[in-house]
Formats: structure tokens, sequence, C-alpha cells
């Protein structure tokens, strides 16, 4: 890995890689043309989330306004949703909503099942075990690789050992999000390296990731 401007690169015989954001609401509005500009290669987009206390499946207000804005601008897209699934059914829900928004767009990346523990609030799936965050979590990408799509799982590289059953996770990239290089004795395929990164074109702070492509 070798670092210029700030910016992660890696390259050796078998992977190359890229530079790419993940942005929801938070953001606001974007100026895609700029962040494509600035080098952003792909974004993976929130699509929707389940309150972690209400248990409602809510849309990004966002959403369709960042995937159009990168599509426009020729930056590869994928999405996310922040699941607060305590069961299959639910997951199984939670990816319907999903297939329900992406159906009109070509996405290039995968859809992400995205489980985190909410700081600072009582969440939903804080009584769960973590077999059933588990089954949610296969549900889910099970749903979603059914329907022709790409599934992806997100988690931090301290917690997704202590989040998941990690070994009945293999059939499934890993987006591993870690301020250092990961300790992850696992295959991934996206390190977010950073939840504070700056790019031209969005006014707050963004996370930062980078993707490794096998040539």
């Amino acid at each position: 890995l070798t670092w210029s401007n700030g910016l992660p690169a890696y390259e050796d015989d078998t992977y190359t890689s890229v530079i790419g954001i993940d942005v929801s609401s938070h953001q606001k509005s974007i100026d895609w043309a700029a962040v494509k500009n600035s080098g952003v290669k792909f974004a993976m987009i929130q699509v929707g989330y389940r309150g972690y206390a209400t248990g409602a499946l809510m849309d990004d207000a966002y959403f369709e306004e960042n995937i159009q804005g990168a599509i426009e601008n020729g930056i590869d897209v994928g999405v996310y949703f922040f699941s607060q699934a305590v069961s299959a059914e639910e997951a199984r829900a939670e990816a319907d909503f999903v297939l329900e928004r992406v159906k009109k767009y070509k996405l290039q990346l995968p859809i992400v099942f995205d489980l985190e523990e909410v700081s600072n609030a009582k969440d939903r799936v804080e009584s769960t075990t973590s077999e059933e965050r588990t089954q949610a979590a296969v549900t889910f990408m099970n749903h979603i690789k059914n329907a022709g799509y790409q599934a992806m799982v997100y988690s931090s590289s301290q917690l997704f050992e202590t989040v998941f059953e990690i070994n009945y996770l293999h059939d499934y990239d890993f987006w591993v999000a870690d301020s250092s290089a990961p300790n992850f004795s696992y295959h991934f395929s996206i390190w977010q390296y950073t939840d504070a990164g700056t790019v031209d074109g969005i006014s707050t702070n963004v996370d930062m990731n980078i993707m490794f492509i096998k040539k």
C-alpha cells in the first residue's frame, strides 16, 4: 500500500485499486461532477435504513439524487442498507425494500448489508445473538444474490467477529472499516480507511474507501 496526497493505492501482480466514497443524506446535496473530477471512481450510496428505535423501514432522502448524480458522471455505484433486523423475516423485508428501489438503475457494485451498533442509543439489535445477526445477514444477502445482484457485508474489523459468526459469511464479499490497515484475517474487497475525508463537491466530511480489483 502506498500513499500520495493522503490517498492510498495498492498494486501488485494480481490486484490494483481505486478510490471511492460512501454517502447518505448526512452529506446533503453533492456536486457529483466535482466528485468525479477529484478522482473518485466509485460510490456506495445509502438506499435506506431501518429505524433503530421504531423498526420502521425508511428511505434515505438523498438516495435518488445521489445515485442519479453518480451515474450521470460515470462513477460506479453500489448501495448499502443500514439494517436493524432482529429476524430472518425482517432481513428479507429489508432486501425486498432495497430491490424495489434499485431496479431502475444499473449497479456495477454490490448491495451491502450494513449492521452496526448504534452508539449513545438503545438499538434493536443489542438484544440479538451473533447467530441471529448472522442469519439476518445471510438471509438478506442470499435474497439479493438470488435477484441477480452481488451481495456484500459491512462492519468494522474490530466488530466483525463479535457481531457475526464470521465462518458463515465466507461466501460473500467483506467491506471492512478500520482507521489503520485492517488487522483482519479474511479476504476483503473494500477498506473504509477514514470517516473524515474531504472531497471536492461535498460540503461535509465523507467516508473514504479503497477497493481492491483483480487484474
